[in-house]
């Protein structure tokens, strides 16, 4: 390795690389990241030895993601585009679009639902790390590391649409799945532009404050988790309620452990009176 910074990057692709084994509907978003940031690399290594600009090795990694996951899927894709292509914002779009009889418009509405729904996975850091930036800008101190959390939105915005069906068929599981990644990301980079926006202040104090500072500055994301997490436990789509604050039967309990002990894998049973309401629950469900 050359430079303190080769080393750096290296040791990031192993943390990246180690990702799959505890992750992978992580490291699915984060493996793409990692490309594009190296695109975008300061010293515009790749892009010298490639003889091709930055922006035209974006386009051409972000169309080869694009055509990759088409491939993927292209099974599903060919045998319901809508369901695999609009599934998963369909899904979280709260019935939003229910009275619009149009399907290219209502098609068109759904794709554009996409940017409130992954606004939402960041939340209120996002909102915050922008004005920062816009302060950061001003202050003539952006890097080109800076384009990573963007970056990251155009990775998850591409697997919204075409993030690869499990074989539980959980269409949540590569499109929904990483969203963490999103919020710790904008948490990271709005205690950056922080100390940024902070540091002709800091220059000024003492070592004792401004090491107070900063350490507030690093834990400040911890410091807002008590603020959200016991409102997080509760879901806020609809499609999520019917699975909050039930209750077992103690009934279906025991017919589940007799099921159990019982059956064996080519073993079939029927369950009665099942609510035509119930989408996610039901007594079937207790009992698997």
């Amino acid at each position: 390795m050359k430079s303190g910074r080769d080393r750096f990057l290296a040791g990031a692709t192993l943390m990246m690389l180690a990702v799959f084994f505890v992750r992978v509907n992580i490291f699915i978003w984060l493996a793409p990241l990692m490309v594009l940031a190296a695109i975008y690399e300061p010293r515009g290594r790749l892009s010298y030895y490639l003889g091709v600009p930055q922006g035209r090795l974006l386009m051409t990694a972000s169309g080869s993601l694009i055509l990759l996951l088409s491939v993927l899927s292209w099974r599903n894709i060919i045998s319901d585009p809508h369901g695999f292509l609009l599934g998963f914002i369909d899904n979280n779009s709260e019935g939003l679009l229910m009275q619009i009889q149009s399907e290219p418009l209502k098609n068109s509405l759904l794709a554009l639902l996409v940017l409130p729904i992954l606004v939402s996975m960041a939340g209120l850091w996002l909102p915050l790390m922008i004005c920062l930036r816009i302060r950061v800008r001003h202050l003539k101190a952006l890097e080109p590391w800076d384009r990573i959390p963007f970056l990251l939105f155009l990775v998850a915005a591409v697997f919204a649409f075409l993030g690869p069906l499990p074989p539980n068929g959980d269409i949540s599981e590569f499109r929904h799945r990483g969203g963490p990644l999103l919020m710790i990301v904008t948490m990271v980079w709005s205690v950056h532009y922080l100390v940024i926006v902070l540091t002709p202040i800091l220059q000024g104090m003492t070592d004792v404050p401004r090491r107070t500072i900063l350490i507030t500055c690093a834990f400040l994301p911890f410091l807002s988790l008590p603020l959200s997490i016991s409102t997080a436990r509760s879901p806020r789509m609809l499609w999520g309620q019917e699975l909050f604050g039930r209750t077992f039967a103690p009934d279906l309990i025991a017919v589940a452990k007799d099921l159990y002990r019982e059956a064996d894998r080519q073993t079939r049973f029927v369950v009665a009176g099942a609510s035509p309401d119930s989408r996610l629950y039901d007594d079937a469900v207790v009992i698997v």
